[in-house]
């Protein structure tokens, strides 16, 4: 398993505590084979934050799940207890394979950001798209809900672009596919909760560097009020 993981060395996580509370985002500096006295060698792993802000306290032996995104082998899931968590670095050890979470469970943040979409299967090579505007609801790292007068099915691929989820954010465009519709009432169009298909790894590093600063953003502004 160490071989797996050092491959994320230096990639983006996120962690969270068993009841799935967001703690901190940050990178995997070090993978590590523990001695112990009691157990087996066990494996821990090094967290350094991804934007320089000092990392937050957190109590000792506090179980956690952690999200490891940017390796070639695709996001993967390991728990753990942390060991140290000062400013510049968290330490968890205990590491073990916890990777049975879906991406859906990865947490959302909500949005006023606007963007078009189309659906590509309804063009002829020769056509130009003819975009239908939509309102972003809440995106996470998996997928993104968008509120539209236009008709989708379930299974639809929909490319969406022109999407700016805040001011200094790159302008975002990729395909996802249709997994649920909810209708609003009084004539307020539909909600489509769509998966991200097919995303580069450079799209995917913006995308989380995007939605962990509005994460970050949005804590700020809950703990200014508490």
């Amino acid at each position: 398993m160490k071989e797996i993981l050092s491959q994320y060395i230096n990639s983006l996580c996120e962690v969270r505590d068993m009841e799935n509370e967001f703690l901190i985002t940050g990178k995997i500096r070090k993978v590590l084979e523990i001695e112990s006295k009691n157990e087996e060698n066990t494996l821990a792993v090094e967290i350094t934050s991804s934007d320089f802000e000092p990392l937050p306290a957190a109590s000792y032996d506090l179980p956690v799940k952690i999200i490891l995104f940017g390796s070639p082998g695709g996001p993967r899931t390991i728990g753990g207890h942390v060991y140290i968590a000062n400013p510049v670095f968290w330490r968890v050890n205990k590491i073990i394979n916890i990777n049975d979470l879906e991406r859906r469970d990865y947490f959302r943040v909500r949005v006023c950001a606007s963007g078009k979409a189309y659906r590509p299967g309804d063009l002829s090579p020769e056509e130009e798209p003819e975009p239908v505007p939509i309102s972003i609801v809440d995106i996470s790292l998996s997928g993104i809900l968008f509120r539209t007068q236009a008709s989708f099915e379930v299974n639809d691929l929909i490319h969406i672009f022109d999407i700016q989820l805040c001011d200094d954010s790159p302008t975002f465009s990729m395909d996802c596919i249709v997994r649920r519709i909810e209708q609003i009432p009084r004539g307020g169009g539909s909600l489509y909760g769509c998966s991200f298909v097919g995303l580069s790894e450079k799209e995917e590093d913006a995308l989380y560097t995007t939605i962990f600063k509005l994460h970050r953003l949005e804590l700020q502004k809950k703990r200014k009020r508490l």
